[in-house]
């Protein structure tokens, strides 16, 4: 089977670092000549809507797997009940009565954006009241968290833990720790990191239920409570490093065993069970028979299976 990547946007450098690390090819966004078919195994890079090409072909994280992930809303809808995760509602009488329990709101102004895109936090009365609640797509309860982490997944395991850690560049004094991201001063790092087992088991839950092959899970812990807490999959996270390494690997195992399992056998009316009390005949090979003509036909009762005396 022949591996391609199809990426949602051209120039993806993650892309191109799994089409080295898996030596697999890019199907472009424009232009492609791609032609699919079973045999060959797309690797569908954040993409929520693929071609029809791309369809024909074994795809590692179909386009409605990933289209369900990447929008906040139905992936919570999808997962509640199953996986730990934030209270949300898109009713602003709810979301009021958190924030006047003492609780804080997470607003979300885009329901597919990413690097906190969209998001803004509410945390007083003053801030809610001056908020445009028009733009609302969909509100989250602040859960307070020790620590964050990226959970990578690929076929219900764990391959790689990254935390959310403040770089040594940045300010301390100044750092927003509610919202860990890039653009607020935070690095992922590696050494030494170990996330609690439950949130590696809410983490392959959730890529699970969202039926995907890989994921990069989003994961709070909460020590007050002991708890994880589910936030989103990562469907085409930024990649690099060892990082690369431990997912290409990864993924390249997953994809050796799809190839080892063979092909259907086709359907013979041998394969069919036998309708009650009906006889059961054994197939006959015709050029190794030693059947002749006058030879008596015995039916063994016991089997179920005629047979000769003269052997077949």
């Amino acid at each position: 089977m022949s591996l391609f990547i199809y990426p949602y946007r051209t120039g993806s450098a993650s892309a191109a670092a799994l089409r080295t690390a898996l030596n697999a090819k890019i199907i472009r966004r424009e232009g492609s000549k791609f032609k699919g078919h079973e045999k060959k195994i797309v690797l569908n890079w954040g993409c929520s809507v693929t071609p029809e090409e791309v369809e024909k072909a074994t795809v590692l994280n179909p386009a409605s797997a990933v289209k369900l992930a990447t929008n906040k809303k139905t992936f919570f809808e999808k997962v509640t009940g199953e996986v730990n995760i934030p209270e949300f509602t898109t009713d602003q009488t709810v979301a009021n009565g958190w924030l006047l329990s003492g609780g804080k709101v997470v607003v979300r102004e885009t329901l597919t954006g990413h690097s906190a895109e969209g998001l803004v936090m509410l945390e007083d009365v003053s801030s809610w009241d001056s908020y445009d609640h028009s733009r609302a797509k969909l509100y989250v309860k602040y859960v307070p968290k020790k620590d964050e982490y990226r959970i990578h997944v690929v076929s219900g395991e764990v391959v790689d833990v990254q935390q959310k850690a403040m770089s040594s560049r940045v300010d301390s004094s100044r750092v927003n720790w509610q919202v860990r991201n890039h653009q607020n001063g935070f690095i992922y790092k590696r050494e030494g990191v170990e996330a609690p087992e439950v949130a590696k088991e809410q983490a392959i839950l959730a890529t699970e239920l969202c039926g995907l092959h890989y994921g990069a899970v989003d994961v709070i812990w909460n020590a007050h409570y002991e708890k994880a807490y589910v936030l989103e999959v990562n469907t085409a996270p930024g990649l690099e490093g060892q990082t690369v390494n431990n997912i290409s690997e990864a993924l390249e195992q997953a994809i050796q065993r799809m190839r080892d399992v063979p092909p259907p056998r086709p359907l013979t009316t041998w394969d069919l069970p036998p309708e009650p009390g009906a006889l059961r005949v054994s197939p006959v090979n015709t050029r190794s028979a030693r059947y002749t003509a006058g030879t008596p036909i015995v039916l063994n009762t016991a089997n179920d299976f005629l047979t000769s005396e003269g052997g077949f």
